[in-house]
């Protein structure tokens, strides 16, 4: 019997993934390697810490409303990658779902302007930590080598 062995493909570079990042931002099938997972996530971070800095020695309402709309403009996108991940590792991609519900619990009452309690500010906060770690496992876990029902490997 035969084995054939498939060689890898070169890692997706920065710019492949980021632009691979908004070409499929509504498209929810198929897979996702770690690499096109985590380099718009590192863009994005840049991105949100720049906007959130300037904000900090401004305190100007215009750079928080840049701010808010660069996270609700990253939302679908990232949310897709999130499900084409999981399905490069082999889950459902219910878990994107999961990061939707929670992110918009978490970040409503903000975007809306809407006063919380502490406990409520509390909660959360908790939720968002628990979605961050989901969200990393989701990144760092390794993709499966062979075809799944999603699709071949990259």
């Amino acid at each position: 019997r035969r084995v054939l062995f498939r060689s890898k493909p070169p890692m997706v570079g920065l710019k492949e993934a980021y632009k691979s990042y908004w070409l499929k931002a509504f498209c929810w099938r198929g897979r996702s390697t770690r690499a096109e997972f985590w380099w718009p996530t590192l863009v994005n971070l840049i991105i949100l810490t720049l906007l959130g800095t300037a904000l900090t020695l401004t305190q100007l309402v215009l750079v928080l409303d840049l701010y808010y709309l660069f996270l609700i403009i990253i939302l679908f996108p990232t949310f897709s990658i999130i499900a084409r991940r999981s399905h490069d590792i082999g889950i459902k991609a219910y878990f994107s779902l999961f990061c939707i519900a929670f992110a918009l619990i978490r970040y409503a009452p903000v975007i809306l302007r809407i006063g919380i309690s502490n406990f409520s500010g509390l909660l959360l906060v908790g939720l968002g930590l628990v979605v961050r770690i989901c969200y990393i496992t989701i990144g760092l876990l390794p993709s499966q080598n062979f075809p799944n029902k999603y699709g071949d490997p990259r």
